[in-house]
């Protein structure tokens, strides 16, 4: 039995955040109920604005409800209802056979209306009128006046998700809202056995932003025995306060005064534990999944979190162990001086902020592709195949059939190839899937880094590194920059002695970054370029001299010790499930990238849209890198071989990264695909087949 079953055996349901149309309506939802056991579906509105963006599975809907006259805003609240309508019918059988305890799809209240109770309140009605569904979950912000509209939406018989929750005193007020609007309806004479509602307690989010200031602690710190118990609470807070939840939620759900409305038919408020993906590379990637097991709980999980413990992850019931933990885990923060309710306010408050954030761009992304689609200009990748419609639609339908993105996204191995070695070798390497969301959750380390580093007016940053991590910095750099106000990024990938020369004598030492990149951490380039370039910095600066360095490795490499050593600046773990050249998206190629001014959430932005497109719940052939793909591989077959480029201007040295990711990736086995790059453009006749 595959480990999310033993999940569900145990007794915690499993939720999935990641709704959109094509979820459904491709039939992926229910092989997901089939296959991996899910019991919900929660509708996360960064995810819909991708789908928006970045593929055409909106676009009739939104051609149609323009027609109808309506506004921007109006036709993202119909297309939100319709999808959660759609999961809901998928997921009755479970709520059917739960008896109405699971099988929910949960739909946003508009969070403008968080702090006004009565327009909570008349907005779930709205909502409700809509999508008519007995298994629909409303979710409301865990303000303080969102709660008052929680106690009055349970008595009036609606299922309550209360969300964005962080603290103990929070959530005790969001349980006892629950509770109270039962209590309610009881006295009114209304029967409770069919009111639901989950308390969402966010978990990654909370020990990112408390890490975060951790280590701000550890690196001004002075004292080692402050930096030993510091460092022993960085990962520990979000189960810690987990588990002070659940305690809690005994306190309340296990009394002899819930017990009273449990004998009418009440449900306990169940917790739920939202933000399960791992932000910091340094954990595993089912940490929180395997930490928070436990009957009665649900665990939501985004597609890579849900597929990684499919994989690999582990159960056992853990939430409840050790729960006398969690308190001195807060009472150390106390101690060193952590206000955790000003943390949990500040939380609550970013998660406002982010939701807002995120239904504006879903509003904003309707008025795009308005505009688009009026002007005809929204963008489809199209392909002039020359004779070969046939075999590549033929192998468009094989890979389909082979469920081939599904196997993908679950990074199995068998793809490619089935011995023990190279499968361990290929699932270790196949970590670029999901950068463009782990990216986008670490984005505020990145910018704020390189906010920090233009206050101290550095005038150039050297990038130390060779091949796949310093290619996309080059292709960056020269496709965007330079960015007036940010230092010059100078990209050294060689040990030749006159280019090295040449770097000294354009940079003043002492107002430069260095940028020592290695995935190995041992390669010996960058290491002899560090070495160089501290041995310079040390004759002015002493053992400061490693405050002009950062370094971008994975962890537990050589490089990272040396950044210990030498006190460098800052250092950069990266996911160590990439390959050197597939890094572009990752700390590799946008770190150097933010020091030099490139606006690297816009990068993100538009790759999480490609990213959206390459969902499984996508056809084949409305997949741009599938076809792409497909089209790669049957003109390779057929002696087409030689891939060649022709680049606008302002784009040129995108041929050098694509050059190597093709070259290096394909010519495996005697046989492969070859990218020709700069070659001049001649006339059609000049070319032979194999072009």
């Amino acid at each position: 039995m595959d480990p999310l079953f033993i999940l569900r055996k145990l007794g915690q349901s499993i939720w999935y955040d990641n709704l959109r149309k094509g979820l459904v309506t491709s039939g992926e939802l229910k092989r997901m109920i089939d296959e991996y056991g899910v019991t919900g579906v929660t509708l996360n509105p960064l995810i819909l604005e991708r789908a928006v963006n970045g593929t055409s599975e909106y676009d009739d809907d939104i051609e149609k409800l323009s027609a109808e006259g309506l506004e921007d805003g109006d036709i993202a609240s119909r297309i939100m209802t319709r999808d959660t309508r759609l999961a809901a019918d998928a997921l009755y059988p479970v709520y059917n056979l739960s008896a109405g305890k699971d099988g929910f799809a949960c739909l946003d209240i508009d969070v403008n209306l968080a702090n006004d109770p009565d327009a909570t309140v008349r907005g779930a009605r709205a909502l409700a009128t809509l999508t008519d569904r007995q298994n629909i979950m409303v979710r409301v912000p865990a303000t303080a006046e969102g709660l008052r509209a929680v106690e009055e939406l349970t008595f009036e018989g609606f299922n309550v998700n209360v969300s964005s929750l962080f603290s103990m005193d929070r959530y005790k007020e969001a349980a006892w809202a629950y509770v109270k609007g039962l209590e309610r309806r009881v006295a009114a004479g209304h029967p409770i056995d069919g009111v639901s509602s989950v308390a969402s307690f966010f978990v990654s989010r909370f020990d990112s932003h408390i890490d975060k200031r951790i280590e701000e602690r550890i690196e001004a710190s002075a004292s080692n025995d402050e930096k030993a118990r510091l460092k022993a609470l960085l990962g520990r807070c979000a189960v810690a306060n987990a588990k002070l939840a659940f305690l809690k939620f005994r306190e309340i759900f296990e009394s002899s005064g819930f017990k009273r409305l449990k004998d009418e038919g009440a449900n306990p408020q169940r917790l739920l534990w939202a933000s399960t993906s791992v932000k910091n590379p340094r954990y595993p990637d089912t940490m929180y999944v395997e930490e928070l097991a436990e009957p009665g709980t649900i665990s939501a999980m985004p597609l890579q979190t849900l597929l990684a413990f499919y994989d690999h992850g582990k159960v056992r019931r853990r939430l409840s162990e050790d729960l006398g933990s969690a308190s001195k885990v807060f009472s150390e923060l106390e101690a060193l001086g952590f206000d955790y309710r000003a943390l949990a306010e500040t939380l609550l408050a970013d998660a406002l902020a982010s939701q807002k954030r995120s239904q504006g761009l879903i509003i904003e992304a309707i008025a795009t592709k308005r505009k688009a689609m009026k002007e005809k200009k929204a963008f489809e990748a199209s392909y002039a195949l020359n004779g070969f419609e046939g075999p590549v639609t033929a192998a468009l339908d094989e890979i389909g059939n082979e469920n081939f993105l599904e196997r993908l996204w679950a990074k199995d191995p068998t793809i490619w190839k089935d011995g023990p070695e190279e499968r361990r070798l290929i699932k270790d390497a196949l970590g670029w899937l999901t950068l463009p969301d782990l990216m986008e959750d670490n984005l505020e380390v990145i910018t704020s880094f390189a906010t920090d580093v233009k206050k101290e007016n550095y005038r150039h940053a050297v990038l130390l590194g060779m091949g796949g991590s310093s290619l996309a910095p080059l292709v960056l750099r020269d496709s965007f920059g330079p960015v007036p106000g940010f230092p010059t990024l100078i990209v050294l990938d060689s040990t030749d002695p006159e280019a090295v020369k040449s770097v000294t004598r354009e940079i003043d030492p002492e107002k430069t970054l260095f940028i020592v990149s290695s995935k190995s951490g041992s390669t010996i380039e960058p290491l002899s370029l560090f070495d160089y370039f501290y041995g310079l910095l040390y004759e002015t600066k002493g053992e400061e001299a490693g405050r002009n360095f950062i370094a971008i490795t994975d962890a537990g490499t050589p490089l990272e010790g040396f950044s210990r050593k030498y006190r460098f600046k800052r250092l950069f773990i990266n996911p160590h499930d990439i390959g050197g050249r597939f890094s572009a998206l990752s700390y590799f190629g946008l770190v150097p990238a933010a020091v030099s001014g490139i606006d690297v959430g816009k990068l993100l932005y538009y790759a999480s849209g490609i990213s959206a497109a390459t969902h499984p719940c996508m056809k084949e052939r409305e997949n741009p890198v599938v076809m792409l793909g497909a089209a790669l591989g049957i003109f390779g077959r057929a002696g087409r071989d030689k891939i060649t480029f022709f680049l606008s201007k302002e784009i040129t040295s995108f041929g050098l990264w694509i050059e190597q990711l093709i070259a290096e990736s394909t010519g495996k086995e005697g046989k492969g695909l070859i990218p020709v790059v700069d070659e001049p453009s001649g006339r059609p006749e000049d070319y032979g087949d194999d072009r």
